[in-house]
């Protein structure tokens, strides 16, 4: 599973939401940069110069379609 793989090479963070000891979701994050390039004038204005600012990537999301509502 790619997720394990990620989470071995400690290039992503696995988070899963149990109900009742059954999963039911699970999310990943890792770490990344956004070009300040990529930003709206106004944003770039409030941040330090750096050509790019840490940011935090949602890589995968799944939940369980019976809890979905």
């Amino acid at each position: 599973m790619q997720v394990g793989q990620d989470v071995r090479r400690r290039v992503a963070a696995c988070f899963v939401a149990l109900h009742d000891h059954r999963v039911v979701g699970y999310y990943t994050l890792a770490a990344a940069g956004i070009q300040l390039t990529n930003l709206p004038t106004a944003t770039i204005k409030k941040l330090p110069r750096y050509p790019t600012v840490p940011a935090v990537r949602m890589g995968r999301l799944a939940v369980d379609q019976a809890i979905r509502n």
